[in-house]
């Protein structure tokens, strides 16, 4: 059977070929220096590749963050792994090159870190909060730190002791510490009321003495 001079050619091509192809890749052991200080991170991956004779990029969503790292005679794998550190992202392959990424399980980490950060932020500002709890402050720090976290800037959230679809259910320590404050705002109320009406029998009295002659003040 006669055979196809082009396919002939095509296959001895691709036998040529595939061998290269099959080789590229990055020279982990290569050593590099690289020095950046608070730069974009798409500027620390143009002169890694540079020094690697590699393809070095990143998800345009993450090639802005700024990273600063500085490496002597490190190795590429090396390298790599401390910038990927730096930029709290991961490597990908592709084809003729390397990608960090944010993956799934990195990307459910760095949202946990986060969260764990603006807890900690809340309770630390709960806790410097002035007054007692039987006041506005003990009501605010009666509320969990996490569920303070949770609220997103700028947003308008409702709790409330019987909720509607557009509320949220107010914490039982919450509610039990805006009871303690209205009693003592009740407490305090009535105090007033009492003295304002000694004052002013005081008053009446003084006006009665002075009146009838029987003192001067």
């Amino acid at each position: 059977m006669r055979r196809n001079p082009l396919l002939v050619l095509l296959t001895a091509l691709i036998a040529t070929i595939a061998p290269t192809a099959l080789a590229e890749g990055p020279d982990w052991e290569r050593k590099v220096s690289v020095t950046v200080v608070a730069a974009p991170l798409k500027d620390a991956l143009k002169q890694l590749s540079q020094a690697a004779g590699y393809p070095l990029v990143a998800l345009k969503a993450i090639e802005n963050e700024v990273v600063s790292l500085r490496l002597k005679d490190a190795t590429l794998r090396e390298a790599m792994d401390r910038l990927a550190q730096a930029a709290r992202a991961e490597w990908r392959p592709e084809q003729g090159q390397h990608r960090l990424t944010v993956g799934s399980e990195l990307a459910r980490k760095q949202a946990s870190e986060e969260t764990q950060a603006a807890v900690a932020e809340v309770r630390a500002a709960l806790a410097a909060l002035p007054g007692d709890g039987a006041s506005p402050s003990g009501v605010v720090r009666a509320f969990e730190p996490s569920v303070l976290a949770a609220i997103q800037p700028n947003a308008r959230v409702v709790f409330s002791t019987t909720p509607n679809r557009s509320q949220l259910a107010m914490p039982r320590a919450v509610a039990t510490a805006l009871d303690r404050w209205i009693a003592a705002a009740r407490r305090k109320g009535a105090g007033c009321r009492r003295a304002r009406r000694r004052s002013a029998g005081w008053r009446r009295r003084k006006h009665w003495a002075e009146g009838s002659g029987f003192v001067s003040w």
